[in-house]
């Protein structure tokens, strides 16, 4: 390949690439493509002088990794060349060409910013000229669709994800708004129609925090009102895209964020079932975090209490395990007293209705409960009025058959009180080494050996 003239590169390359055996490929232009960048980059160049763009070998050029580590001149020279090209010849390998921008996008926007805007300029408008050539490369499934990944393997995805590789992005300052050239390359990609769109809408609302922070005019304008969108691609992309994050926003923010938060929480869509953890623990925030502006939380009991009510199994279970995540952390960590803050919600918002009782909550409750020998008490009076009987299903506890310091040698008759309302029926359903903890209960209080609930639970035990 280095004694071939540049003329006869890509058609020796392509004569002899492929595999001697099964175990053996040739892939000559590859191995020119890793040793000798420049020489490959001039005979692609060549053939593109005669009209020949073999997207094979600017695939193997642009997507190799040893890309990232050229010379800036090396940079510079890949993109003069490829904006010499016509618009139509190089449209077949966008995904490639995004690819590699994103990948120099911090040396070629640091050495030669006029060279990069051009770029993304010319990709951005050939994926706006035709959407069908910005398709992702994650080809859509029948069940539900993945925004984010489909955003970062898509041309308009990799092109706004290189955006904040530039100088632009750095030492920005509150309220000071961006870059006219920089905000520019994001209104050009937020014109383009169908899934491109969708697709830059992943990344820019995945920094909607920032965005907010730099510039909330713009921000609202473009990025919340996608959020707010009647387009249910824009809207479920920008959401998407924001809950990927899985930031908490400021006050401010939330405030005009929250109505949807909550709806969202309440509904059957698409951002609420690929996001349910991220979206409890926003909303679990917000409730237990002040406003200091207002003096109040973001979002009231009131408002809390009705979207435990009106949510599902699924987001309940979300709300318990993030706050009993929180509460294992220390205080500093979070500013707030998630201790405390697990057992106000639970006596004091958690609805009691049968709505929101089951069998996966009731031992979400019951784990929660034994998983402080010095709170037990008060927690076991806590989540009693919320526990149910685990009928039809197989009951999940804690483990209880600790032989030192045992909650239940050491509070033997709250203990009794939770099994009393857990476990169903059925014997046969009940946990593994349940009888040695029914057992316990008696040693662990004599007074209790008589108490009609542990002979009932002795009863049904022994008749499985």
């Amino acid at each position: 390949m280095l004694a071939l003239p540049l003329s006869g590169v890509i058609s020796k390359a392509r004569e002899i690439s492929g595999r001697d055996d099964a175990f053996v490929e040739n892939a000559p232009f590859s191995g020119l493509v890793e040793e000798k960048p420049v020489r490959a980059l001039a005979a692609l160049h060549f053939a593109a002088k005669g009209g020949e763009f073999p997207e094979w070998a600017w695939r193997a050029f642009l997507g190799s990794d040893a890309r990232k580590n050229d010379d800036p001149k090396l940079i510079w020279l890949t993109a003069k060349r490829l904006l010499s090209y016509r618009r139509q010849d190089i449209s077949e390998l966008i995904y490639s060409l995004s690819e590699w921008v994103l990948k120099v996008a911090k040396t070629l926007s640091r050495n030669h910013e006029a060279v990069f805007y051009e770029i993304v300029t010319r990709i951005a408008d050939i994926i706006g000229s035709d959407p069908r050539a910005g398709a992702s490369a994650i080809i859509r499934g029948t069940g539900s669709r993945d925004w984010a990944t489909e955003a970062l393997n898509s041309p308009a995805g990799k092109i706004s994800q290189a955006l904040f590789n530039t100088p632009s992005t750095e030492g920005v300052k509150k309220g000071k708004g961006l870059s006219e050239n920089w905000l520019s390359q994001v209104n050009r990609l937020l014109l383009v129609q169908e899934e491109p769109r969708c697709h830059s809408l992943v990344i820019f609302c995945r920094n909607l925090l920032w965005f907010d922070f730099v510039d909330p005019e713009w921000t609202r304008k473009h990025l919340i009102a996608a959020l707010k969108s009647d387009d249910i691609d824009d809207r479920d992309a920008a959401w998407a895209g924001f809950f990927w994050a899985a930031k908490i926003p400021h006050p401010t923010l939330y405030r005009v964020l929250k109505d949807d938060l909550l709806a969202i929480a309440k509904s059957d869509t698409l951002s609420k079932r690929s996001h349910e953890q991220v979206l409890a623990g926003i909303l679990l925030s917000g409730w237990a975090n002040v406003d200091p502006a207002e003096g109040k939380a973001c979002v009231s009991d009131d408002e809390m209490r009705d979207l435990l009510l009106k949510s599902d199994d699924e987001f309940r279970s979300h709300v318990l395990w993030q706050a009993e995540r929180w509460s294992e952390a220390k205080k500093e960590a979070t500013g707030v007293s998630w201790s405390d803050e697990i057992e106000r919600l639970l006596e004091h918002v958690w609805p009691r209705q049968i709505a929101a009782k089951s069998p996966r909550i009731s031992a979400r409750l019951c784990n929660f409960a034994f998983s402080s020998k010095d709170r037990f008490v008060k927690r076991a009076n806590i989540v009693l009025p919320l526990l149910s009987k685990a009928e039809g299903d197989s009951v999940r506890m804690p483990n209880l058959r600790k032989s030192k310091d045992n909650i239940v040698d050491i509070y033997p008759e709250q203990t009794l009180a939770i099994l009393d309302v857990i476990l169903p029926e059925n014997a046969a359903a009940w946990p593994y080494g349940i009888e040695s903890t029914i057992d316990r209960i008696g040693k662990g209080d004599s007074r209790l050996s008589n108490d009609p609930r542990l002979l009932s639970l002795k009863r049904r035990w022994d008749a499985r």
